[in-house]
């Protein structure tokens, strides 16, 4: 497709200070973004990572991370290569395909890259076990532990 050419603006400016005349041509040019020999739709502007209210998780527990990256028009990027960080691996693992594993007890920021452009998911690793002091046998008894509206079953 040609880019089309569109004359928005011809007028004569008179200069008061050289008297002499200016001529303005203003124009602008049309193109699309497939016109556009610098535009790259593989290229990733932004990751949006899933779930990302979970921020609680306990040692042993287990959550499939879901990335979404896209371009700068918003289009997803489906060939994006995405690698995937713990800022701490003893707290918590993720693997290359972002599942990620509670080991211990803390705190960690899981970082998703593409390129240039990356995005963190924060969460806290619960360590539950410990010695059982209850009456009931430990292999059958359940919990939920609940903390600012996130239920994490085990």
């Amino acid at each position: 497709m040609a880019n089309t050419v569109t004359w928005l603006d011809f007028r004569f400016i008179r200069c008061l200070q050289k008297c002499s005349l200016v001529l303005t041509l203003v124009f602008a040019v049309g193109c699309s973004s497939s016109d556009n020999p610098t535009f790259d739709p593989n290229v990733v502007s932004n990751l949006e990572l899933l779930p990302n209210d979970v921020p609680l998780i306990s040692k042993g527990q287990e959550l499939q991370l879901q990335v979404t990256a896209t371009n700068a028009l918003g289009d997803e990027v489906t060939s994006a290569m995405v690698t995937w960080t713990s800022s701490d691996p003893n707290v918590l693992e993720v693997s290359s395909a972002g599942l990620i594993s509670g080991i211990s007890g803390g705190t960690v920021t899981v970082t998703a890259q593409a390129g240039s452009v990356s995005q963190t998911l924060d969460f806290r690793v619960v360590d539950l076990t410990g010695t059982w002091v209850g009456g009931v046998d430990p292999d059958n008894v359940t919990y939920t532990l609940v903390q600012t509206g996130t239920s994490v079953d085990g």
